[in-house]
């Protein structure tokens, strides 16, 4: 005798029903799956779990072996959710990206440059669009190097003779530039600036520099210091001295009408003020936009005529966080107050961020010194159709960090020697440094490579290496400069088989699983390679599928029946089942799921 069983579910996959009458189960008996219908929310096309999620880069320099790891946000995607996978993979692999102190052991050195990572998936992160769409993923690196804001390196020339500024400046009521800039002089007095001659100092956000159309900061590894070069008190409020500067989550040419408004409150993100000499300090971060917080420290030297010895503020980016600090020249090799640390969100890590500097101070009571900013190098990350536009060659940013011929920015300051960052300068400017001394080493998991198109096996994670990721400065064979581009070898449909399990929890069966070595919920990867081990489990059917629509409609063409484990009759009272997906994880469905279960005696 076969009995039928036609239950439903309303909540994901998951079946209970009581039974009044009870079904009588004879001895030996066994059940059949005869069909099951059900709609998910979201078919999975891909999954980050614990077992594929780790990345590692190591920048490469051959004499300091160190890598830096990250991981990527644990999350199912469907088909058309999977370019939320390609941002989250760039932000984490640009959280595995630093820079280390010039005072750190070679062991420690985290980074020699700064750098951005970029996937290239679709038209969407390239503008203009290209005038061929993408075929194949690509996983790009660049390096970025710290360039004056209104000059170029290594001539001093302004930037705005050529068409190539990278920073605006806000306008006054007279629509005239609300700051004054030295674009000519020596190399630690270019870009300094200071509100226009006739202006009274203000508490107001109206006299500031913010960035241009495509330009952001770094969004890999980045710096942005500025100096003290003057700083005396007026006889006016505290919050009418001196300067900040800062960081916005939001794009700042809308936020202020082309510089025609204050910066808004809530765009001040994260910022570093001084005002009076003897002041605190004060900042500002983002559990807190645009309120003012007092730090511990007050300004050391401030009025030197050797700028670079006065105080320096500084922010940096390294490992996915945000470091706020003041310079100092207080002791031999120098002194780095920390502010604040903030470690970003995944979703902070996938936002642009857009520098800033606000002066209040009038012309003679502060003096902005010398701002260096590292920007993205990939602000128009475009394909030859408009090279006008293209920073492959470092057209805009230029190539070189020293200073009109002399140190960077960070080596100028030999006051503060032992507390400033390391950013090796060769690699920009000799071919064979990058060529022969580096050597990036960057692992993802197979299965991350395969989501991008590459064609790689198995689940274990897998190193990309020379000559895939050689530093090149060849202009002349038109390959880009200090990058390196890995290339899949197409693009991934994510047409995926899946299997969906049907597990009856009531009732023992007599079925099996042996998927794992390992079945703990700490699932250690590294024993995949070893034989699968078994393990009892009551599994009612696998359902294997094809396609991305997400509908099942299963039909059983033979009908396979598994033994209850049942030596003496019993009454059937309730029912449990629960359909899970391949990897035993519950899905997410829509509507009513429909199942029909055939009894049979034995």
């Amino acid at each position: 005798m076969v009995k039928l069983l036609r239950i439903t579910s309303e909540d994901n996959g998951n079946f209970k029903a009581d039974l009044d009458a009870g079904i009588e189960i004879k001895e030996n008996s066994s059940i059949a799956l005869q069909n099951l219908t059900f709609q998910t929310e979201d078919f999975t096309a891909f999954r980050v779990g614990a077992g594929n999620s780790l990345v590692q880069f190591d920048y490469g320099n051959l004499q300091r072996d160190k890598a830096l790891t990250a991981n990527l946000k644990i999350e199912n995607y469907s088909k058309a959710t999977i370019h939320t996978f390609y941002k989250n993979l760039e932000a984490t692999l640009n959280r595995c990206l630093g820079v280390g102190s010039s005072a750190a052991s070679i062991g420690n050195q985290k980074g020699d440059s700064y750098a951005n990572f970029m996937i290239r998936y679709d038209t969407e992160n390239i503008f203009p669009p290209p005038s061929e769409p993408v075929e194949k993923n690509s996983i790009i690196y660049k390096l970025s190097p710290m360039m004056l804001m209104f000059n170029f390196n290594d001539t001093g020339d302004p930037r705005g003779s050529d068409g190539m500024e990278l920073f605006d400046r806000s306008r006054n009521s007279a629509n005239s530039p609300a700051l004054t800039i030295k674009l000519s002089g020596t190399d630690q007095e270019l870009g300094d600036m200071r509100q226009i001659g006739t202006a009274a100092a203000t508490n107001e956000f109206i006299n500031y520099i913010y960035p241009n159309i495509f330009v952001e900061w770094c969004k890999g590894s980045a710096m942005f210091m500025v100096g003290i070069a003057s700083l005396v008190a007026n006889a006016g409020a505290s919050d009418t001295n001196g300067f900040c500067i800062g960081l916005s989550f939001t794009d700042l040419i809308g936020a202020t009408d082309l510089g025609n408004k204050p910066i808004p409150t809530s765009a001040r993100d994260f910022e570093i003020r001084v005002k009076k000499p003897t002041d605190f300090f004060e900042y500002v971060e983002p559990s807190n936009p645009g309120v003012n917080q007092v730090s511990t420290y007050t300004p050391f030297l401030v009025t030197d005529p050797d700028s670079l010895k006065n105080d320096h503020l500084l922010f940096e980016r390294r490992e996915g966080k945000i470091l706020a600090s003041v310079l100092n020249g207080s002791v031999a090799g120098g002194v780095k107050n920390f502010i604040f640390e903030h470690t970003l969100t995944d979703e902070e890590m996938e936002k642009s961020i857009y520098p800033y500097i606000s002066v209040f101070g009038a012309a003679g009571d502060a003096l902005v010194g010398r701002p260096i900013v590292t920007i993205n190098p990939f602000f128009y990350p475009v394909t030859n159709n408009i090279p006008s536009l293209d920073n492959q060659y470092y057209q805009y940013t230029g190539l070189n960090q020293s200073i009109l011929g002399g140190p960077n920015a960070y080596d100028s300051l030999t006051d503060f020697s032992s507390v400033v960052p390391y950013s090796d300068d060769l690699i920009f400017e000799n071919e064979r440094t990058a060529k022969t001394n580096y050597n990036p080493k960057l692992t993802l998991n197979a299965e991350v490579l395969r989501a991008l198109g590459f064609n790689k096996s198995g689940n274990n994670p897998v190193t990309i290496q020379r000559p895939e990721t050689l530093l090149t400065i060849d202009e002349a064979n038109n390959i880009p400069f200090l990058q390196f581009n890995i290339i899949s070898d197409g693009l991934n449909d994510f047409v995926n088989s899946d299997n969906y399990i049907v597990l009856l929890d009531s009732n023992p069966l007599y079925s099996y699983d042996a998927s794992r070595f390992d079945y703990s919920d700490n699932k250690n990867t590294s024993f995949d390679k070893y034989n699968k081990r078994g393990r009892r489990l009551n599994i009612l059917a696998t359902i294997p599928i094809n396609n991305n629509s997400g509908i099942l409609e299963y039909q059983s063409n033979e009908l396979v029946y598994i033994d209850f484990d049942n030596k003496f009759p019993q009454v059937l009272k309730n029912i449990r089942l629960r359909v899970l997906d391949k990897d035993f994880g519950e899905i997410k469905t829509t509507g009513q799921c429909i199942m029909t279960l055939l009894i049979k005696d034995a």
